[in-house]
């Protein structure tokens, strides 16, 4: 099992702790995110499509 996501052609992977900061700063914004640079996290361009589909974040 591992603890981050590779995803798609990052050498480097998404951490549980971008997910984790990602979820507080859309906690910050209560739930309105105009974009996934307002995430403010490396790899919130694949961060919020992924919360965009589990229903996290409204499109």
């Amino acid at each position: 099992m591992y603890s981050h996501a590779f995803i798609s052609h990052l050498k480097t992977g998404v951490f549980p702790h971008g997910f984790y900061k990602a979820l507080l700063e859309l906690e910050k914004l209560g739930g309105v995110v105009p974009g996934p640079k307002a995430l403010g996290v490396f790899g919130a361009s694949y961060i919020y499509p992924i919360f965009v589909e589990l229903g996290i974040i409204d499109n």
